[in-house]
C-alpha cells in the first residue's frame, strides 16, 4: 500500500480511540510498518478493530488482525486429511489443491510418505498431526504478522533522539 494509504489507516484507528494522541513521527513509523500490507485487507481489519478494540491498537495487534482468519483450526485440518485419504487412496498423493491451505498438505508431508501415512495407525497419525499441525500454523502466523525483514527504520525524514548522548551525560 501507498504511505498515504497507511496514514489513512492510521488516521482512522486514531480517531475511533479520542483522548489518545499520536504525534506525526510515530504516525510515519507506523504507517512504514505496515506497508507491505494490502490495503483494503489491512482497511478492513482497522474497521473490525475500530468496532471492537477499547484501545488504540499496536501495529502487531493490526497485522495480527489482517492475518488472523488464514489458516483452519487442527480438527477442521484433520477433518480434511481424513476426507483426502478416503478420496485418494494410498495410491495417489495430495497435492495443495486438495486441501483450502497448503499447510494442511505440509504438516502431512512431516509425517512420511503418502503410501505409509495412509496405512499407518489413524489414531497415531492424528496425534502427530494435531501436534504438529498447530506448531506450524503459529509459526506461519507468526511469520505473516511479522512481514518481510525491516528494509530502512525509521523512514527517511523522521529525526530520533540520540540516545548515546543522553547516556554520556549520566
Amino acid at each position: 500500500m501507498t504511505r498515504e494509504q497507511a496514514l489513512s489507516v492510521w488516521a482512522l484507528l486514531a480517531a475511533a480511540a479520542p483522548g489518545q494522541p499520536l504525534p506525526a513521527s510515530t504516525l510515519e513509523i507506523r504507517a512504514e510498518l505496515i506497508a507491505d500490507l494490502d490495503f483494503a485487507d489491512t482497511r478492513d481489519a482497522a474497521i473490525r478493530l475500530a468496532r471492537s478494540a477499547k484501545w488504540l491498537p499496536s501495529v502487531a495487534e493490526l497485522r495480527e488482525a489482517v492475518h488472523a482468519p488464514d489458516l483452519p483450526e487442527a480438527g477442521e485440518a484433520w477433518g480434511e486429511v481424513c476426507r483426502a485419504v478416503h478420496r485418494l487412496g494410498w495410491t495417489t498423493p495430495p497435492t495443495e489443491a486438495d486441501f483450502t491451505d497448503p499447510l494442511i498438505l505440509r504438516a502431512v508431508q512431516t509425517l512420511g510418505a503418502w503410501p505409509n501415512f495412509c496405512a499407518g495407525d489413524e489414531a497415531i497419525n492424528r496425534a502427530h498431526f494435531l501436534k504438529i499441525y498447530p506448531a506450524m500454523a503459529e509459526r506461519a502466523r507468526a511469520q505473516a504478522i511479522a512481514g518481510p525483514p525491516a528494509r530502512a527504520l525509521p523512514p527517511a525524514g523522521i529525526d530520533l533522539p540520540d540516545l548515546r548522548a543522553d547516556r554520556e551525560r549520566r
